[in-house]
């Protein structure tokens, strides 16, 4: 009874427990991409978000402040009798921050 009262409240500046993406969000790549500087770890800041693509400044050290766009990749699975298709942008949102080296 107390943890359902618990899950239906909401606190002002509370972090979400369903993460969203939108503008000035730090994201990491999770897939390489066939673009030179864009491989596993590419950090990033979202810009732009459209339904197929989705733009970003590179955060890391190779190519800094570079705009980079983002599209949605097709995953097709091959070991399942049915077939389907879905398209998914290949990131997930980065918490920790970068940390100035000296």
């Amino acid at each position: 009874m107390y943890c359902r009262a618990l899950q239906h409240l909401r606190i002002v500046r509370a972090p979400s427990d369903k993460p969203r993406l939108n503008a000035g969000v730090p994201v990491l790549l999770i897939r390489n991409l066939y673009i030179s500087r864009l491989h596993n770890g590419t950090r990033s800041q979202i810009t732009y978000l459209d339904p197929n693509v989705m733009k970003a400044t590179v955060m890391t050290d190779i190519g800094r402040r570079e705009s980079i766009l983002i599209p949605r990749l097709p995953i097709i699975p091959k070991d399942l009798s049915s077939q389907f298709r879905r398209q998914q942008i290949p990131l997930k949102i980065s918490f920790a921050r970068l940390r100035a080296r000296h």
